[in-house]
């Protein structure tokens, strides 16, 4: 998996799914998704309507969890625009550094 501003939209979307699985916030996975740039929750919609509702786990048939998890980047992310907020929040940041690395800078 790439960690690069140019990683594959595909990339972002599991460090999302990663993060909730790891327990934390919608708003961290959301800064994932952000950083996907563009088309992440179109690729999200996409990966919702073909991934199993249900998968089989030795002989039991267990709910999926990736679906469940896609379920609600979409619902608490795409739907709610917070991959939005988060991409202003991670540009805010980055301009930020930049100011803070320009003024620690000798002259």
């Amino acid at each position: 998996m790439s960690d690069g501003e140019d990683a594959p939209t595909i990339d972002w979307i599991h460090r999302a799914v990663s993060i909730l699985e790891q327990g934390k916030g919608l708003m961290e996975a959301a800064e994932a998704i952000a950083q996907a740039q563009g088309n992440a929750c179109e690729v999200l919609s996409a990966l919702y309507q073909i991934l199993p509702d249900q998968v089989t786990k030795g002989k039991r048939t267990i709910r999926n969890r990736e679906k469940l998890h896609v379920q609600n980047l979409l619902l608490g992310v795409c739907q709610e625009g917070l991959h939005l907020a988060a991409r202003r929040r991670l540009r805010e940041r980055d301009v930020q550094k930049r100011l803070d690395d320009y003024r620690e800078t000798p002259s």
